[in-house]
């Protein structure tokens, strides 16, 4: 049982077993009227995987969109995957070498299949891509054609030519939710400098930053759950694909978060684990030869270099509890780095700069009135 989603294994008389992937119903869950989103684009991504590549994934037999049914509520019925969570198990390096390198083999039939533009996919059975589906966007999706009640008026963002647009329309939405105390409340001034300011990096963005043109499907949550393996560390299928969008492609090939040393990436260091560098290696070589981009680098490259990418995503409406604003505050410094900005300052005095820069900013004043 996951926050979104309650799992059931269903047995059949003659052994057979599939996965029911339920929404549940509590705070956690996303409201009612986006669920058949999520449920259709995830539904879409499943058979888009299925039909048109080699991932291996589970085969999905049935589902309904919302609770208009006997179950009540919105489900996947889908096949039975064999094997522990990776995520669960403690390879040895060499079990966990040999799981990289069929990794590697996902990364590159991945790579096989660009789409135009940046979303999800949303429909079963066809390649087209819609909106991207981000929980920080859901009040947006509800209300920009009126009436928080009506599904048919949910309408999320999107779909997005390059990533800096993306993030053009989510950060202003995080902005908002930071000012009326639902994100950050315990640290809504350093959350707000950090968002007022990486609004404005975007302008500073460089061309092979905001790639256009090509984009490939992207897990959103791979940190380990998603892959399964069975007592030999051959993976049986990468599942969970509830959020999966379409990403440039040095955004998209970054390592996934079950290989990072999390402790080097909530630091101001570039440093890659040993894992990462392992994985780069396998996927060098691989790479768009057609391509006319200026970002026309191997899939190992895009390891390597992915850091940006990554630290972006994190600091960019970052779930966390109190005790690790600290990590937060260096990641934040760490990505600073990376564009090679105040790469000598402290978090202090970044702070006292960014509070000098954005003096006259009225919402932020508020901030400061409520935090004493």
């Amino acid at each position: 049982m996951g926050a979104i989603n309650l799992h059931l294994e269903l047995v059949f008389d003659d052994g057979l077993s599939w996965m029911a992937r339920l929404k549940r119903r509590n705070t956690s869950a996303l409201p009612a009227a986006v669920q058949p989103y999520l449920i259709r684009s995830e539904v879409a991504t499943y058979s888009f995987l299925r039909e048109e590549t080699k991932v291996p994934v589970p085969e999905v037999f049935a589902y309904a969109l919302d609770s208009d049914n006997p179950v009540g509520t919105g489900y996947i019925l889908m096949e039975m995957i064999k094997g522990k969570n990776l995520l669960s198990t403690s390879p040895t390096s060499g079990q966990l070498n040999k799981v990289l390198v069929q990794l590697a083999e996902v990364y590159k039939e991945l790579y096989r299949h660009p789409f135009p533009v940046m979303g999800s996919l949303d429909t079963p059975g066809s390649k087209k891509i819609g909106p991207v589906v981000h929980d920080l966007m859901v009040d947006l999706a509800l209300t920009r054609n009126g009436g928080r009640d009506m599904q048919h008026c949910v309408s999320f963002p999107g779909p997005f030519i390059n990533l800096r647009d993306y993030y053009h329309a989510l950060i202003p939405r995080i902005l908002h939710m930071i000012v009326v105390g639902e994100l950050y409340p315990f640290w809504a001034v350093d959350a707000f400098l950090i968002h007022k300011f990486l609004f404005d990096l975007l302008e500073r963005w460089s061309e092979d930053i905001q790639e256009t043109g090509k984009f490939y499907l992207r897990h959103f949550d791979d940190k380990g759950d998603h892959i399964m393996v069975d007592r030999d560390f051959n993976i049986t299928g990468i599942i969970d694909w509830e959020g999966a969008y379409t990403a440039q492609k040095t955004e998209a090939f970054t390592s996934p978060i079950a290989l990072w040393d999390s402790k080097e990436f909530f630091s101001e260091r570039k440093s890659l684990s040993s894992s990462e560098l392992e994985f780069a290696r396998l996927l060098d070589g691989a790479s768009h030869k057609c391509a006319n981009h200026p970002t026309n680098i191997n899939l190992g490259d895009c390891v390597r270099f992915g850091k940006i990418f990554q630290r972006f995503r994190i600091c960019v409406g970052y779930t966390l509890y109190d005790e690790n604003m600290e990590n937060y505050r260096k990641a934040f410094m760490g990505l600073l780095k990376e564009f090679g900005i105040y790469s000598e300052q402290s978090w202090e005095e970044w702070k006292v700069f960014a509070l000098k820069k954005y003096s006259e900013d009225k919402k932020l004043a508020c901030l400061l009135r409520r935090e004493g």
